[in-house]
């Protein structure tokens, strides 16, 4: 088989865990007699496979419309994977080709495109997301179609995005589109780009006067802003951290309802507002840290104000529980502010996880009165590796907020106060 396509699919490191998402690693042809090298592998164990257009970064060859045969003569579901260690070659390991029919998905980008900006297109095998192709949407004819080639049967994730290139244009992708392959290609397929939106503001520090003795002086420039979209599968935050003018700006944005918060350098610092300016002709800043703010398709929002303040309190200890009886498995510590007036200002709740010698511990809480509550942390099935904190909900404050009333263990922490004993008794309820 001459001039015909090889790629490697790495799926497990050299500890031999499983890679999340297969990726190629390497790709390359056979020469003239059949015969392939991909050397600079990093240790690991591998799916080789030939045949099929790959990753379309490379000249159109006769083998781009064939199903990919996997080593030794393979489907991918029945593929052996080659393990490759450190300082070692994995040779012999031989591909007899199958020639089998591949099917196309072909279709156009459509929306917020850009003829001088060519729209990229991934696709990804599901389950699992490896990627299986790379492309660019035809801009040169300014048809914006495109087209994957030697697929086999399966089922497919496709995903269209447009990079933005300047403070004027945030880029734009389409919302992911499943495909299934059957015995035939699927034709017609349309991504329809939306625009990112964008977000700019900037942190201030409160001139608070406290008794702080903060030894090591850290700069605003240290903390990381972190913003969180409700909906996303996970609650991992996208982390960016502000200029030498305390500003920050965020572009390629999402559609959707979105939450602020900062991971603060100093232990003596507490986040004490998040607002964005009202509506003409007053500018009144609104408060968004209860309920967040929405981003539209394309809009850039200006104007948000992070407000640290100095003299954050600390609160450490340990929950036991009541006599003859023992601790849930999961539980959490909720930190709920005592004075009515507070009751709907998220940013002076706080929670953690309880660790299973009943400790638990507190930071960056801004000085007042509170009442302590524990109670079970929801189910451990949770799709999500992390919950999203029982402060972001109206209805869940109102709850926390009702039932720390109830159970009066109150504690009043001053500025810059640390209290590393705390004993909580937990009582089930």
């Amino acid at each position: 088989m001459v001039a015909v396509q090889v790629s490697l699919e790495y799926v497990r490191d050299e500890y031999d865990r499983p890679i999340a998402a297969a990726w190629v690693e390497k790709e390359g042809l056979t020469d003239d007699r059949g015969v392939y090298r991909l050397f600079g592998l990093r240790p690991g164990s591998y799916l080789v496979r030939s045949g099929g257009r790959g990753q379309q970064t490379r000249a159109a060859s006769a083998f781009d419309s064939d199903a990919p045969t996997y080593y030794p003569s393979s489907t991918r579901e029945t593929a052996t994977e080659v393990k490759v260690r450190s300082g070692e070659e994995a040779n012999d390991i031989d591909i007899r080709y199958r020639g089998e029919r591949g099917y196309a998905i072909r279709g156009v980008v459509t929306g917020a495109t850009d003829f001088n900006r060519a729209p990229d297109l991934k696709l990804n095998r599901m389950p699992g997301g490896a990627l299986v192709g790379f492309t660019y949407a035809r801009a040169e004819d300014k048809s914006l179609k495109f087209d994957f080639e030697g697929l086999p049967d399966g089922e497919y994730e496709l995903i269209a995005e447009r990079r933005g290139f300047d403070d004027e244009d945030n880029g734009a992708a389409a919302p992911p589109r499943r495909v299934t392959i059957k015995g035939a290609d699927v034709n017609g397929i349309e991504m329809r780009l939306i625009p990112f939106a964008s977000l700019s503001g900037r942190f201030i520090l409160a001139a608070d006067s406290t008794d702080c003795h903060i030894q090591q002086r850290r700069w605003l420039t240290d903390v990381s802003l972190l913003l969180h979209r409700d909906g996303a599968a996970q609650l991992e935050p996208r982390q960016d951290r502000p200029n030498q003018q305390s500003e920050f700006a965020i572009r390629g944005l999402e559609a959707g309802r979105y939450r602020l918060a900062a991971r603060l350098p100093h232990t003596e610092w507490y986040l004490r507002a998040i607002t964005q300016p009202g509506p003409a002709p007053t500018n009144r800043p609104v408060d968004v840290s209860r309920q967040g703010f929405t981003l539209r398709p394309g809009e850039r929002k200006t104007g948000l104000i992070m407000t640290v303040a100095e003299g954050a309190a600390l609160l450490v200890g340990r929950v036991i529980p009541a006599e003859g009886a023992r601790l849930p498995t999961r539980l959490s510590v909720h930190l709920v502010p005592a004075e009515p007036a507070s009751a709907d200002d998220a940013l002076r709740y706080a929670e953690t996880a309880v660790r299973s010698d009943g400790s638990f511990g507190l930071s960056h809480l801004a000085p007042g009165r509170y009442w302590l509550l524990a109670r079970p942390a929801p189910d451990a099935e949770s799709s999500e590796a992390q919950p999203r904190p029982a402060a972001w909900s109206a209805e869940n404050r109102a709850k926390l907020w009702s039932e720390a009333r109830a159970a009066k263990v109150e504690i009043e922490l001053q500025a810059c106060q640390r209290v590393t004993d705390y004993v909580l008794r937990y009582e089930q309820r």
